[in-house]
């Protein structure tokens, strides 16, 4: 049966298992019909633009987008690493009021020393008149993103922008931001994530009310009760707020109660009197996520089951979920088990295993004095990284610990030989944790392989060699997920990377670092099987030369980021000719249509054509 016979309903169904933009490339212009559910396909699934190559970007936006653009009602705009400038690319005349190193801007180049698009095909936010989503992903210049939420203004069914960003200037220009996304005229749900922890307290946040906004979350962006009482009040149907408090913030003395709050999740410094104050303020919270992030000496008589009924009897009276994490110091005059058993006896009481059906659990690390005790409720669902190490010890207050729900929404896992809180003696499985990132440090015990053997949907993976001669279990890690795309390895070797037998076909992004490629190791890799599947690369050379020779021997290779040595320019006479900028060097020997510009810790990136 060929695709043509196939009802619209199952060929829609087909549509979705592919990126937008490659269904585009396929059936585009084949016939009416085609074309017609490609339509309807566009309009309840994401153009994304994360995960194609330039020549794919250039080709949709000349044939397909412009024809589509009233359509569209997801979208995703990307800077990261794997697409870089796309952007710039993307946007009509983005703004360039900020300062550039006049060194770095080249001939062909624009302010932001990208190269110039030669097709000329640019858009303005005002033509996707029925856009729902925006994402924002690692946008690394500011004022392009002023640029594009000031053009949203016009867009009546905006609901929900998401922004991604690892630039620690970003705080300077927080006010504009906020003024941006407050003006959105049916915004509903707003994400800001920083890549980077990042303190804005000391900046004064533009005032703009917005009442259609339902929730909000700063991520690793420390904010003021002050600012954060302000932007309640300047959002008075705002129900999901997700905040960080800065740990010098003053509660002021005059703040306004705030009943549309409902769900509350908060990173903050543990007072327990300033924080039954703020409950009060906010009376009709149902649910409640606190992650304390200040470890401190263990105090019975100010953290305990006993204090915490008090908090939510007296100042929670609505409230239906409660998750928590915490990090303390055993006291010197007591073991560390003395403490855990008295901190979990406080919450073995009927109110917290009966009425509320909570549990809690301690990991610790019981041969290291002064190391910390994490302290949590079950399932964890606090903070973005889960450590593992194979000599913790836990105890919980739960009966028969589930460990395959004891982890969710965990967005990334450590097993490392210094780091982590596991309780060798638990067969934990973590196949219930999606899309997540996994870094390990290798070889590990065999005990510690069997549990990492069942966490395969991992998504990204991060390892380290301690002993170069033990590649086996990298080879089986890799191997391990089908869905891992990205993988990051530290103080391996050219001669152990390319006897890697790899057998996995989704990887495609690949970082090598604490290692520096020379020519013949260069080559080696492009012709390894890791080598061939790669189309996005990072890597160390020691000389701009390799850089040819990677992109002559690697046809898949999409983008490439390099660092090159210049100890060999500064002592090689006959290259002195050469010893020139290294962008400028690649400009005059590369394609004219390639992309190519400098990115922090002076590294190059390339975007191949």
């Amino acid at each position: 049966m060929s695709l043509e016979q196939l009802p619209n309903k199952v060929l829609l169904t087909v549509f979705s298992y592919m990126n937008t933009v490659d269904l585009f490339r396929a059936f585009h212009h084949l016939n009416e019909r085609f074309d017609t559910q490609l339509k309807v396909h566009v309009s309840t699934h994401k153009v994304d633009f994360r995960w194609i190559t330039k020549r794919a970007f250039d080709v949709f936006c000349r044939t397909s987008l412009g024809l589509i653009d009233t359509n569209v009602t997801s979208l995703c705009l990307s800077d990261d690493v794997e697409f870089p400038n796309l952007f710039h690319h993307f946007l009509l005349n983005p703004e360039q009021n900020f300062v550039i190193d006049p060194a770095r801007i080249l001939r062909g180049f624009d302010e932001y020393g990208h190269r110039i698009l030669r097709s000329g095909i640019r858009f303005t936010m005002s033509q996707f008149v029925n856009l729902k989503y925006l994402h924002l992903d690692v946008i690394d210049f500011f004022e392009p993103v002023v640029q594009l939420l000031s053009e949203c203004i016009c867009l009546s069914h905006l609901t929900h922008l998401k922004i991604t960003q690892n630039m620690n200037s970003y705080f300077t220009h927080a006010p504009r931001i906020v003024n941006a996304v407050w003006k959105l005229p049916k915004l509903t749900h707003f994400r800001f994530l920083s890549m980077n922890t990042m303190n804005i307290s000391g900046v004064t946040l533009s005032r703009c009310t917005s009442r259609t906004l339902l929730s909000f979350s700063l991520e690793r962006i420390d904010i003021s009760w002050a600012q954060f009482f302000n932007l309640l009040e300047d959002s008075p149907n705002m129900t999901h707020a997700r905040i960080s408090i800065c740990e010098t913030a003053e509660v002021p003395a005059i703040m306004q109660i705030i009943p549309s709050i409902t769900n509350l999740n908060l990173t903050v410094g543990y007072v327990p009197n300033v924080l039954a104050h703020i409950f009060d303020l906010m009376p009709n919270i149902t649910h409640l996520t606190i992650e304390f992030k200040d470890a401190s000496s263990f105090e019975y008589e100010f953290f305990n089951g006993h204090k915490w009924k008090q908090i939510v009897l007296h100042h929670l009276p609505n409230l239906k979920v409660f998750s928590f994490f915490y990090v303390f110091f055993a006291r010197f005059d007591t073991t560390i088990e003395q403490d855990v058993d008295t901190l979990l006896a406080t919450f073995r009481t009927p109110f917290w295993l009966d009425e509320r059906q909570l549990f809690v659990q301690c990991d610790w690390l019981p041969e290291h004095g002064g190391k910390p005790v994490l302290f949590y409720t079950l399932p964890q669902t606090c903070g973005y990284n889960y450590s593992i190490h194979p000599m913790v010890k836990s105890r919980s207050t739960h009966p028969a610990v589930d460990r395959d729900s004891m982890l969710c929404g965990v967005p990334s896992m450590n097993f490392s030989k210094s780091l982590g809180y596991i309780n060798r003696c638990c067969s934990r499985s973590v196949q219930n944790i999606q899309n997540a990132e996994l870094m390990v440090e290798l070889p590990v015990q065999e005990y510690v392989w069997r549990f990492i053997s069942t966490f395969t949907h991992f998504t990204s993976l991060s390892v380290r060699l301690t002993r170069m001669n033990h590649p086996s279990q990298l080879q089986q890690l890799i191997n391990l997920s089908p869905n891992c795309h990205s993988v990051t390895l530290s103080n391996i070797s050219p001669a152990k990377l390319v006897e890697l037998d790899i057998n996995q076909t989704c990887l495609r992004r690949i970082a090598l670092v604490e290692y520096t490629f020379n020519a013949v190791e260069c080559s080696a890799f492009a012709n390894s099987p890791l080598g061939k599947q790669c189309t996005i690369l990072q890597i160390d050379l020691t000389d701009r030369r390799h850089v040819l020779v990677l992109l002559d021997e690697m046809p898949r290779l999409q983008q490439l980021t390099c660092k090159c040595s210049d100890a060999k320019w500064d002592i090689d006479e006959s290259l002195a000719d050469e010893n020139q900028d290294e962008v400028q060097w690649l400009q005059e020997r590369l394609p004219k249509t390639y992309s190519i510009n400098y990115v922090e810790d002076s590294f190059v990136r390339i975007w191949i054509v």
